[in-house]
């Protein structure tokens, strides 16, 4: 029942996890109206939908607390599924988490959620919101900013991370404590998807063209072997390529879509330092101007070490000069800018030099 000493409605986004079940424990001790609800993602073969809203359901019951499933499976196929897929086709490498969180979790998630009168979306992501900035968390080895990145600003007043000063060991030890960890073993995981199934046959059932075979060149031209799809490739790989008696290790450099061609050689010759973006987003208020050069950290991938580069953004193109060459960067990846613990902004990589 509703309490006149609440503190506001909250919507927590519940997997059955242990992060997600002790954020919306810890907002119920602060004295917010909790609900969890659960996203039903996947429209078939939805095993790994059905168990997650079950452990949902039971922590909410544990907790005392409303429990709601909302549908999203329509959607997800389309925004987060389809467009995994087509981003292989397209010899880029996509992350499905960043999408999510952007479109599906806090996009339609968050719109159901203020329709249906609920002063704040909660969930156990490891962030801090303060005001309209996107912060790092206290645990820095569980920092989820890098899949966060592209929230709006104005929505992060009504965007509760319980977790942001929590460590994870305290977390596990909190659940335990008071009878929170219902499936121990499990984790929520983003790219929910996947699980069970291997990349390739998602892309195959949505872009079989994705799979035209075609040749293995080095970056000088000379073929050294054939392919059967550039979907099958990521920059950065070095081992599955099938070429031998080449000598020195090989490594894919480059994926020419146009031309239906994987490039491969050295690691000296893939690194990279200057990375580009035309779809990114910016903490504004944090920048303090549209157009300009600041000092940053940055980083290209989540389990990276974000080292220290210069953002510049001008006319509507932002790049990112890193101060250290990088290597298995490919167009498709995000790249996220921090001043000390604030997000700045980042962007889909469009083009690495």
């Amino acid at each position: 029942m509703w309490s006149s000493m609440s503190k506001g409605r909250v919507a927590v986004a519940m997997s059955g996890g242990v992060d997600s079940s002790v954020a919306a424990a810890l907002i119920q001790e602060q004295g917010y109206e909790v609900e969890g609800v659960t996203m039903r993602l996947l429209s078939s073969n939805g095993a790994g939908d059905d168990e997650t809203i079950a452990r949902a359901a039971k922590v909410c019951e544990v907790l005392g607390i409303p429990h709601q499933v909302v549908d999203l499976s329509e959607a997800f196929e389309t925004i987060v599924i389809d467009n995994f897929a087509h981003e292989y086709e397209q010899a880029r490498t996509p992350n499905p988490c960043i999408v999510c969180n952007e479109h599906i979790k806090f996009g339609l998630l968050w719109d159901w959620m203020d329709q249906s009168g609920f002063d704040f979306l909660a969930t156990g992501h490891y962030a801090t919101a303060e005001d309209t900035h996107l912060k790092r968390p206290k645990d820095r080895s569980k920092d989820q900013t890098y899949f966060l990145y592209r929230i709006e600003r104005e929505r992060l007043p009504r965007i509760l991370f319980p977790l942001a000063t929590w460590y994870k060991t305290d977390v596990k030890e909190y659940a335990s404590e008071h009878g929170l960890d219902i499936d121990a073993g499990k984790e929520s995981q983003d790219a929910c998807f996947i699980e069970g199934k291997d990349r390739c046959e998602i892309i195959k059932e949505h872009y079989p063209d994705a799979y035209k075979p075609g040749s293995i060149v080095t970056s000088d031209g000379l073929i050294v072997g054939l392919h059967e799809g550039l979907a099958n490739y990521t920059i950065g790989q070095r081992h599955g390529l099938g070429v031998s008696g080449t000598g020195a290790p090989l490594y894919v450099i480059g994926l020419d879509q146009r031309l239906n061609k994987v490039v491969v050689g050295s690691r000296e010759e893939g690194k990279v330092t200057t990375l580009t973006s035309t779809d990114y987003v910016v903490d504004s208020a944090a920048l303090g101007k549209e157009n300009g050069i600041w000092p940053v950290s940055a980083k290209a991938r989540y389990n990276m070490i974000a080292a220290k580069a210069d953002l510049e953004i001008k006319d509507g193109i932002m790049t990112v000069k890193m101060d250290e060459e990088l290597s298995g960067i490919s167009p498709g990846q995000s790249v996220v800018c921090y001043h000390y613990d604030t997000v700045m902004g980042g962007g889909v990589i469009s083009c690495v030099v």
